[in-house]
């Protein structure tokens, strides 16, 4: 595989988890940190089931309901225990290294045959889960959703429960999160433990990225800018780590995304005071 192709190919598997943030981090203003440890629960089930010879399709229809599993029980430490976003999210998210072991029979990587229809389905993938998150955006649910996030006194006024919004952001959030370790263990016919991290400091570069590139207002924009942004981002990232700078090396892998982070957020910064 040539290194567009790549790019490509990672930039939509990472755009997944770049809409699972946006739903969470950006519409529900939910600071999930869960999304580390369900990109690799996606993958350690989806390497497992097409291990013991289910299909592509149902292996990745069971990473999705494993990571979203994941989301439900970080969404339900938060509102029935009423713990910190953030460290539910931290909690759970190391509790999934344990599961991940577990899932793949305490083996810290697995390698297999990667199925050849992956590739083709990624794109359709995307299409379709980009088409029904912008289709619940615009709906009354989906109204109701983006007023939890906003304002949560605003929407208790209106019968609006928000406990439930939050259960259904979150698990929607690692529901993508799971999708996409899925992918990039079929992908690549193999899954490691340690895969999942910095899934999320990624997923926020895109989504970052995305915005201050693509500055759409429409709820579908937004999610398209997702998509473009992580491409950005990894062609930013395959640009930099490929060159013949020197003191670039692919372990500054890290450095640079942090770097690239720090600098859109600057930049969008500096557009919103010069907009005041």
């Amino acid at each position: 595989m040539n290194s567009t192709s790549m790019v490509l190919q990672l930039g939509l598997i990472y755009g997944i988890v770049a809409l699972g943030v946006f739903f969470t981090f950006r519409a529900l203003n939910f600071a999930d940190m869960t999304v580390d440890g369900s990109f690799i629960v996606g993958g350690c089930v989806a390497s497992v089931a097409v291990g013991r010879g289910f299909c592509p399709i149902t292996a990745i229809l069971f990473a999705c309901a494993a990571a979203a599993s994941v989301g439900l029980f970080t969404a339900h430490l938060h509102v029935k225990f009423q713990i910190g976003d953030l460290l539910a999210g931290i909690v759970v998210a190391s509790m999934c290294y344990s599961l991940g072991l577990r899932i793949m029979g305490g083996a810290p990587n697995v390698v297999f045959k990667s199925p050849e229809s992956c590739r083709a389905m990624l794109p359709l993938f995307c299409l379709c889960v980009a088409a029904a998150a912008a289709y619940i955006l615009c709906t009354d649910f989906g109204l109701a959703f983006r007023c939890v996030g906003l304002n949560r006194r605003l929407a208790k006024s209106q019968n609006i429960s928000a406990g439930a919004m939050i259960y259904f952001g979150v698990a929607f959030g690692n529901c993508c999160a799971g999708a996409a370790g899925a992918f990039f263990c079929l992908t690549h016919g193999f899954c490691d433990i340690g895969s999942g991290v910095g899934t999320l400091i990624g997923g926020l570069a895109a989504l970052i990225i995305g915005e201050t590139l693509f500055p759409f207002h429409s709820a579908a924009g937004k999610i398209t800018a997702c998509f473009l942004g992580s491409i950005a981002y990894r062609a930013a990232v395959a640009f930099a780590l490929h060159s013949d700078l020197p003191f670039l090396r692919a372990s500054d892998f890290n450095m640079i995304t942090g770097l690239l982070v720090v600098l859109f957020l600057a930049t969008k910064r500096k557009q919103c005071h010069a907009d005041s």
